[in-house]
């Protein structure tokens, strides 16, 4: 092949790619404006904001829409909302502490591999009992975003990004937020029982503990293969944090909060409860844990550095 061929061959190769690039910016233009969605159930056309299709009674939380939400979902196929919501605050966050810890050192550099001093981790909310029972109960929701090492946060990243989404689209997002913080604050409540006054605390794996007990116990309540097949895969997740966490000495009273808090949740709030016959109701909740996140970052910054400089 000699050197004209090569390039009209390259050439048009090119033209096919941007050819078809076009096409598939065309397509996602439509469905960015198309008013229906498919019902998975019955395949029947519904009206994009139906919570529930009304032929077949389905839920339709995490099938696609028409607006700005099929247009990301294009660009983040995999992770629900608040999966990937939670992911990036986590992250920021870290980035956060471990600045701020570098500030706070004798000029060694900035280190993302290493881990934020423990200083800065109780200025940013860190769950410490001494200061919980001096009535800052908002530590039992901040330090569920915060984390202490690049191994800490990749290992609960990992597992969050493998079992959030899937959550998210069977239980919807307004119960994974919910559920997602009860059961971290559970963790911690429980590890103050075990834990002293003295020692912090943080990470998001007792809230990771809980969907894996709502999940398990889904996947066993649903059964089939395709349920056995959930409970065996969370039973896995359990163990092998549970274990990875006794290596690395970490907060395994606050895992078992979480895990035993969200097989309980699992009993009471499922993919379809009563309680979603009440109109609004889980919109509410899930404004009220969003208030509540909200509130309790603003209450620890109103007060940082007071106790520890």
């Amino acid at each position: 092949m000699d050197w004209n061929t090569w390039w009209q061959w390259k050439w048009t190769r090119l033209q096919f790619w941007v050819n078809d690039r076009q096409q598939q910016l065309v397509q996602l233009w439509k469905g960015v404006k198309v008013e229906h969605k498919m019902c998975p159930e019955c395949r029947a056309l519904i009206d994009k904001k139906a919570p529930n299709c009304p032929l077949c009674g389905a839920a339709l939380t995490g099938v696609p829409t028409g607006g700005i939400g099929r247009f990301l979902s294009a660009f983040f196929p995999k992770a629900g909302f608040y999966t990937a919501t939670i992911l990036a605050a986590n992250l920021l966050l870290y980035v956060a502490t471990v600045m701020v810890s570098a500030r706070r050192s004798s000029g060694d550099g900035l280190n993302f591999f290493g881990s934020p001093d423990t200083f800065t981790l109780i200025n940013f909310g860190a769950d410490l009992g001494l200061l919980v029972k001096q009535g800052q109960l908002w530590r039992w929701v901040t330090a569920i975003f915060l984390h202490g090492g690049i191994i800490h946060i990749g290992f609960n990243s990992v597992v969050l990004y493998s079992i959030g989404p899937v959550m998210e689209q069977i239980y919807g997002r307004s119960k994974f937020i919910f559920i997602y913080l009860v059961t971290g604050v559970c963790g911690y409540v429980a590890s103050g029982w075990v834990l002293p006054d003295t020692a912090p605390t943080i990470g998001a794996s007792g809230s990771i503990f809980g969907l894996i007990g709502v999940m398990a116990v889904y996947g066993h309540r649903r059964g089939g293969s395709y349920g056995m097949g959930i409970r065996r895969g969370m039973i896995q997740w359990a163990i092998y944090s549970l274990v990875f966490g006794f290596f690395v000495g970490a907060n395994n009273a606050a895992h078992l909060g979480g895990l035993i808090s969200g097989a309980g949740m699992s009993f009471l709030i499922n993919e379809r409860t009563a309680s979603e016959q009440v109109p609004g109701l889980w919109g509410v909740m899930e404004t009220l844990s969003i208030l509540i996140i909200l509130i309790s970052f603003a209450a620890n910054f109103a007060t940082y550095g007071a106790w520890v400089k």
